[in-house]
């Protein structure tokens, strides 16, 4: 069957033609490469490999085959496109984990490389959900940590967005204590207030019933919305969240501050306006909220 010069697409209609015969060359083609066989003495090389996944893809959607006729699913590896892995779903190389796009995979859904946990883009992680490198630790974004949740790097703490801390949720450098915008720190500096001095340390506050209260709030300038809870005028202005399970809408921030205040008890409003050097006028600049 020559096919030099053609398509993919006009490769599989003649394919389409071909019907059982084709069905056969797929798997005679997918066990000699899952086998390590070499495909440049297999006797059809005029057809490509990516041509023939997209005709297995092609006969699978018309019902023509069914996947075990081509694929033996009980041995691993068998429904990988990349070379020389273990696991299976793996588009990637060298992968002993599952459904990695990258390489040298360990874990599982990696489209990052060399990773021992899963679900990373970035590469080197021994961790999981990682969009930085070399992270020991989870959920990093940044690189060189064995702490949680840094978009810094080199941390050791959890939540920073500086670097080299081995304190938590800092955005300064090589500190020891938590909460420093600055650096080189070992203690607990005081905070400032409505852009006041106060002696309030940032674990006091997290600490405190206003800290608490304002936290649950939980309001940010986008909000995901599945599918199911859109209304009928967020489909149509959305029509890709059909195929994406909802869509991102953006939030009025101000407008969320004041409904969340509305649904407060004279309690906790009395909490937030005992803050430290509190002021109503800069609170409601910030917060939309007449205080």
């Amino acid at each position: 069957m020559e096919t030099k010069g053609m398509n993919d697409e006009q490769k599989i209609s003649l394919f389409a033609m071909e019907g059982e015969r084709a069905g056969r060359l797929y798997k005679e083609y997918i066990d000699g490469f899952v086998k390590g066989a070499d495909l440049n003495s297999c006797k059809y090389t005029d057809v490509s490999y990516n041509t023939l996944l997209l005709y297995y893809q092609h006969l699978l959607k018309t019902g023509e085959i069914d996947k075990k006729e081509c694929v033996n699913e009980s041995e691993k590896g068998r429904v990988n496109t990349g070379v020389d892995n273990s696991g299976d779903g793996n588009t990637g190389d060298h992968n002993s984990g599952d459904y990695n796009n990258g390489s040298f995979n360990n874990g599982n859904y990696n489209s990052g490389d060399c990773n021992n946990g899963g679900c990373n883009s970035g590469d080197y992680n021994n961790g999981n959900f990682n969009g930085g490198d070399c992270n020991a630790g989870d959920y990093n974004t940044g690189n060189n940590n064995s702490g949680n949740c840094n978009s810094g790097y080199g941390n050791s703490g959890y939540g920073n967005s500086g670097h080299g801390n081995s304190g938590n949720r800092n955005s300064g450098h090589y500190n020891l204590s938590d909460g420093q915008v600055n650096c080189f720190c070992t203690e607990f500096h005081k905070m400032r207030f409505f852009d006041e001095e106060t002696d309030m340390t940032l674990g006091e506050w997290l600490e405190s019933k206003a800290s608490k209260i304002l936290r649950s709030a939980n309001i940010a300038p986008t909000q995901w919305v599945a599918y199911s809870d859109m209304t009928e005028k967020e489909k149509q202005v959305n029509p890709e969240s059909e195929i994406t399970g909802g869509y991102l809408k953006e939030v009025d921030v101000k407008a969320a501050w004041i409904e969340w205040w509305a649904m407060r008890d004279e309690e906790d409003r009395d909490a937030v306006r005992a803050m430290p050097n509190f002021d109503a006028a800069k609170f409601e600049r910030i917060t939309g909220i007449k205080a």
